[in-house]
């Protein structure tokens, strides 16, 4: 048995002035300094007297020093330091600066208690637990407590402290668990466990004795192979479970936790092990309140009375509908209504999904772009050559001839579903002949009367279009330019916004509330780097109020919600980021690939098209 001996820490009473140098001041006028140092306790409690008064009691650390004490007689007394033999208290004249030595001597401590371990080697295995009963004799008529606790774990094991209270018999067991994380590895490790004092914590010194342990983690009897696995709302997925025995043939129980709300999970509860690998599945189903994303659940095997956790990763993704029968077809363009439907047009059809509905296909070609759904819910987009508004009800296609410049046109609907705006590269017949400025077509879908309005002062075709919100204005911007316009359907006039950018409008969309979101690209001048920024601007201002903290250096599509929030699409990731009107993340989500076409329902659904191998497929996100 070891005893190790430490010195007490006492509480001070008084605050105290040390002297550097370890020699007393000088004496100056009709007062003197008393230094005082300690020889062998590191700290004690001193108590300085002058004819019954008391002129200073508290903590000593090392030394220290009164100074401007008045001429005269002082007793110095030392407090008792457990573990020495504690000075006499000493007279000082002080008719000068004088130094006092307190000197400790250690004393025999006689020995308290013994201890030993029942077992000098314990076994667990992985996410298990172990008794480790200790022996402690109390000796010379020790009362009080014993503190057991474990040094040496690794970093996968923990031991919680226990207590053993003496109170009358000579002889009692403390029982420390020791506890193996689900994850500890496999080994052999030498830890101690220490039994200290207790009843005195604040004495010095403390005995304690140090027992030896090994601690044997065992190696798992069971090895698991389980692939990382993809899972669909609505599609059930079978996941291949490969296990086999190591060193062990025999029953094995399977059990799983981490699921989330919303995925149930089918599996043997009872499987029989050999040498060579089995193949079982694992049948996973997630419903439509599945939350989207990469989870980890965890699958328990125990066989011989070990239980082995394996960890594997689930990537939830919404439910997706197949676009086309056809591999390879293409997606040209998706809308979604306020009922939550979501419209696409491929290459010879328009086709309506949704998660509670049959699919509807309606045949039109060439294929559609720009699709727009009406209030009354009639689907509008255009060709290379044409406008479409197909009614749904009655299957009706109604087509407008238009006269094609430069590129694909830009579509967007004002809040009363009269009129489709496009961009000036499109002009509806028979007004192409008043293409003498840049400016806008207007198309009134009640009346079916065309207008191509040139707006003088515009300096080139605006490239995006987005209803402002009030029912008559609609907002254009240009990638190339550095301005915005707001365009006055009433009153055929456009207003501009300039040098709000320095390189131009990336992407925009209006909320209900009139405010428009925007992603917009500058220059920086000290990086000459190109960035990107998410701001809300507001058309009755004119000011556009950059959101800080908000990366969207790759974002290429940004789409309003009904509730004010914002969707953002990048090109480079196939990710999709939700943000709320702060710009603050409510949910991001990684796709399986880069949505190409996006749409947001008046329900304030996400639409998105993507292609996965040779077929395209439209998911939803909530």
């Amino acid at each position: 048995m070891k005893t190790l001996f430490h010195s007490i820490t006492l509480l001070a009473l008084s605050g105290i002035v040390l002297n550097s140098c370890g020699t007393a001041p000088a004496t100056t006028g009709t007062t003197a300094s008393l230094y005082m140092e300690l020889d062998g306790a590191s700290q004690a409690n001193v108590v300085v007297s002058s004819h019954g008064s008391t002129v200073f009691q508290g903590e000593v650390i090392g030394s220290k020093t009164l100074s401007a004490l008045p001429r005269g007689t002082y007793t110095v007394t030392a407090a008792n330091v457990v573990g020495f033999v504690s000075p006499a208290p000493q007279t000082v004249e002080l008719n000068s600066d004088q130094r006092v030595t307190l000197t400790y001597t250690r004393s025999a401590v006689p020995t308290q208690f013994t201890a030993h371990l029942e077992a000098s080697s314990v076994a667990l295995g992985p996410g298990d637990h172990v008794d480790v009963p200790v022996q402690v004799t109390a000796l010379n008529g020790f009362k009080g407590k014993v503190r057991l606790s474990v040094t040496g774990l690794p970093k996968q094991m923990t031991a919680e402290s226990v207590t053993v209270d003496f109170t009358g018999e000579s002889t009692a067991t403390g029982h420390l668990t020791l506890t193996g994380d689900r994850f500890a590895q496999g080994g052999l490790y030498d830890v101690r466990v220490v039994v200290m004092d207790a009843s005195e914590l604040v004495s010095v010194p403390v005995e304690q004795v140090a027992l030896p342990l090994a601690v044997m983690v065992l190696p798992p009897v069971v090895t698991v192979q389980i692939p990382s696995t993809r899972v669909y709302i609505a599609e059930p997925t079978d996941i291949p479970l490969s296990l086999a025995g190591s060193d062990y043939a025999g029953p094995a129980t399977l059990t799983l936790e981490g699921l989330p709300d919303g995925i149930t999970a089918d599996l043997p509860s009872t499987v029989t092990l050999g040498a060579t690998p089995s193949t079982f599945q694992l049948h996973l189903t997630a419903g439509p309140q599945a939350p989207a994303g990469v989870m980890f659940p965890t699958l328990i095997v125990t066989a011989k009375g070990q239980r082995l956790y394996v960890p594997f990763s689930v990537n939830v993704q919404p439910q997706r509908f197949a676009a086309s029968e056809v591999a390879g077809e293409s997606v040209f363009s998706i809308a979604a209504d306020a009922a939550g439907n979501a419209w696409y047009s491929t290459w010879d059809r328009m086709q309506r999904v949704s998660a509670d509905r049959p699919r509807a296909a309606y045949a039109l070609n060439p294929p559609m772009q720009n699709l727009q759904v009406t209030a009354d819910g009639q689907v509008v987009g255009v060709t290379g050559m044409e406008l479409v508004r197909l009614n749904p009800t009655t299957s009706q296609v109604q087509r407008w001839p238009l006269v094609q410049y430069d590129r694909s046109p830009s579509t967007d609907l004002d809040p009363r579903g009269q009129f489709v705006v496009l961009d000036a590269s499109h002009v509806l017949y028979p007004d192409s002949a008043a293409l003498d400025s840049y400016g806008f077509s207007t198309l009134d879908l009640t009346t079916g009367q065309a207008t191509y309005v040139g707006i003088p002062g515009l300096t080139s075709w605006p490239r995006s279009a987005t209803r402002a919100g009030n029912g008559i204005d609609f907002l254009g911007g240009n990638v190339f330019g550095r301005r915005l316009y707001r365009f006055d359907l009433d009153t055929r006039t456009a207003t501009s916004f300039a040098d709000l950018h320095t390189t131009g409008v990336v992407s925009m969309d209006a909320r209900p509330d009139g405010q428009v979101w925007l992603v917009t690209s500058r220059l920086d001048t000290t990086s000459g780097l190109t960035l990107r920024e998410l701001s809300l601007f507001d058309p009755g201002s004119g000011q556009a109020s950059v959101l800080p903290g908000v990366t969207v250096q790759d974002t290429t599509r940004v789409l309003a919600s009904p509730d004010g929030s914002a969707w953002l699409t990048d090109f480079t990731d196939p990710m999709v980021r939700h943000v709320d009107p702060s710009g603050a993340t409510i949910h991001a989500f990684s796709p399986v690939a880069l949505p190409s076409r996006i749409a947001v329902s008046g329900g304030g659904a996400f639409w998105y098209s993507y292609r996965d191998g040779e077929r395209y497929y439209l998911s939803s996100l909530r």
